[in-house]
């Protein structure tokens, strides 16, 4: 993402020199404002991907994706029907098949 936040500020600056080279400034004055509009536009984009991750990495504790409200009911009939069928299949056969 930091890499994208630099090429996008090293365009901004290329295309605010050329424009005041094509409208008649000064070409130091033009490269002038045009390093300094990509490093301002790299600070600003570099400052908000870090407030991001601090405000994702302080909330990250109290994110939950799961609540249960009740217990979970008991399943020993499932667990029975399962050893009571023994597979005479490797892995690969139900694989393949």
């Amino acid at each position: 993402m930091r890499s994208l936040f630099i090429q996008l500020s090293l365009l901004v600056a290329a295309i605010a020199s050329v424009n005041l080279i094509q409208s008649g400034s000064p070409v130091f004055f033009a490269i002038a404002v045009g390093i300094l509009a990509g490093c301002t536009l790299c600070f600003f984009l570099l400052l908000g991907d870090y407030s991001v991750h601090r405000y994702l990495e302080t909330k990250r504790d109290a994110l939950t994706s799961v609540t249960f409200t009740a217990d979970a009911p008991e399943l020993d009939w499932l667990e029975e029907d399962m050893l009571e069928q023994e597979s005479t299949t490797s892995a690969r056969e139900a694989l393949a098949a």
